[in-house]
């Protein structure tokens, strides 16, 4: 992982530097290093439905830990949505910032910088990663999006949005308490913990785009939507035993 991260490091800023801004030649390389990420970490990833790759889209997934970055990087030529202390992780920070994360802060007062920082990375042609429900939960349900970031997308005309379903797959209950980062061990306890695992099996469903430019002020009834259409696909999944 550490091999493959300085190649990366490397290489990225030079690609950066050629590479105009929004071009989606900036996503090669994260996404060849989270490929690589899945086999090292022993994650399998089933993808069910297509990506929407012809066309500017913002990606609206449920979130279950850190470990879904390699997962969604490792399909989607897009730009992460993340919390600001992820800036400062040892090693993940950097490679973040690599991959032109857009970093947030999750405090009221910082609403509207964060809502802005998305807005002015689509205006600069990029399809973003969001996890909407702003934290990170076990797997069992989906927690309610947050309204201003459809109220953001409504007034990006064009920008397609397409709800993401992850869901760590089969009736073992361990896998699933393995994989969520929610509880109070660190990362690198967790991350040592994960790896103790041969291997984990997580399915990504991928629905059809809805278009949320056309909703008006309606961005509640745009959560409650989305958020919907990405419980159905995780109710699916056979409980836990």
């Amino acid at each position: 992982m550490l091999v493959c991260a300085l190649a990366v490091a490397v290489a990225q800023p030079c690609v950066m530097l050629v590479a105009r801004r929004g071009h989606r030649a900036a996503s090669v390389l994260p996404m060849l290093f989270h490929r690589t990420a899945l086999r090292l970490l022993g994650l399998r990833v089933q993808v069910d439905g297509a990506p929407r790759a012809d066309a500017q889209t913002a990606w609206l997934a449920n979130h279950l830990s850190y470990l879904d970055v390699p997962v969604l990087g490792a399909l989607l030529p897009a730009r992460f949505v993340a919390k600001d202390e992820v800036r400062h992780w040892p090693l993940l920070g950097p490679l973040s910032r690599l991959q032109r994360t857009v970093f947030i802060g999750r405090r009221n007062v910082d609403a509207k910088a964060a809502l802005d920082s998305m807005a002015g990375a689509l205006a600069h042609g990029a399809s973003l990663i969001v996890f909407p429900e702003g934290t990170t939960s076990d797997g069992d349900d989906v927690r309610p999006f947050r309204s201003p970031v459809f109220a953001m997308l409504g007034a990006s005309p064009g920008v397609l949005v397409q709800p993401v379903t992850l869901a760590v797959t089969g009736p073992d209950a361990a896998a699933r308490r393995a994989y969520a980062y929610i509880d109070d061990d660190t990362l690198a306890t967790h991350l040592w913990a994960f790896l103790a695992r041969a291997r984990t099996d997580v399915r990504v469903t991928l629905h059809p785009p809805m278009r949320v430019d056309a909703l008006g002020d309606h961005r509640k009834a745009a959560a409650t939507a989305a958020r919907v259409i990405v419980a159905s696909a995780l109710q699916a999944e056979p409980a836990a035993a």
